[in-house]
């Protein structure tokens, strides 16, 4: 049996155990997968462990997203561009990176906007790992205005020394997230992406600092945050008018490709489906 997991701490938020163990029982794979909640201080100790079982590989969310890739052996073109990685696979004791987190997000991205829209630019809100991905994905639909904010200055450094690529052949903007240049931009920018944590389980009735009130039907706000179903940065932006998603999609289409890394085939679509049923029921 392969045993499959999810690194990340803390864990109480995912979806992925219970959706891909379902799905796997469904289709009879001989695979388990299963929560690996481990603190920072732990991380060689699971490395070390994951190389002496049997473990096929496993997804990575936050907080490990980068610091994940000093363990790797090998690291995907995408991954050594975006500087962050959410799916390893163990070749025999060599971990190798891959980034599904880019086909995820684009899936997400074909259900929130309508075909052959031109993107004026996108507002994004965090600058961590996922971020990153976010960045990467955009650039390849031809979008080359990002405005990142982040409440910790040193990201923009750590941006340039770590992924000076993704600069190449765009513009990307850093600061600090302040109410009034939040709104100068909303009159510019058209796409804006929630990719911080904040609202996440168990913190439902939390949103970052925004001005909802400024949003239009012409705005595309995508909340990669998907538990809830409905979180409170949606229901806002909803209620002022413009188009939202959560994150679902995203996380049905990256698990999916992450499977196929595994050696296991299924569609997004049925991923997607099966999350839906279980969290409206």
């Amino acid at each position: 049996m392969k045993l499959l997991g999810l690194l990340g701490y803390p864990l109480s938020h995912s979806f992925s155990p219970r959706m891909i163990n379902k799905i796997a029982r469904k289709n009879n794979w001989d695979c388990s997968y299963h929560p690996f909640s481990i603190p920072g201080d732990k991380m060689a100790d699971f490395i070390k462990a994951v190389k002496l079982l049997p473990v096929a590989g496993f997804n990575v969310t936050v907080p490990y997203k980068q610091s994940i890739l000093q363990y790797c052996d090998e690291l995907s073109a995408g991954v050594r561009e975006i500087g962050a990685a959410n799916t390893i696979i163990n070749d025999r004791g060599r971990l190798i990176a891959r980034n599904t987190d880019v086909t995820g997000f684009k899936y997400g991205m074909k259900n929130l906007l309508p075909e052959n829209i031109n993107l004026s630019g996108a507002l994004i809100l965090g600058a961590g790992g996922v971020a990153r991905a976010v960045v990467y994905a955009l650039k390849k639909m031809d979008c080359r205005n990002f405005y990142l904010t982040d409440v910790n200055p040193e990201k923009e450094r750590q941006w340039r020394e770590e992924v000076s690529g993704m600069f190449n052949n765009c513009e990307i903007h850093f600061f600090t997230p302040q109410t009034e240049r939040l709104r100068e931009l909303l009159s510019s920018v058209n796409l804006i992406i929630q990719a911080t944590p904040v609202g996440m389980f168990p913190n439902i009735n939390e949103a970052v600092q925004f001005p909802f009130e400024n949003l239009t039907q012409n705005h595309y706000v995508y909340d990669l945050v998907y538990n809830p179903l409905e979180t409170k940065f949606v229901r806002l932006a909803k209620q002022s008018g413009a188009q939202a998603h959560n994150g679902l999609n995203m996380l049905a289409a990256q698990a999916a490709k992450s499977l196929e890394h595994w050696g296991f085939s299924v569609a997004a679509e049925v991923l997607f489906n099966t999350l839906l049923a279980e969290n409206q029921s």
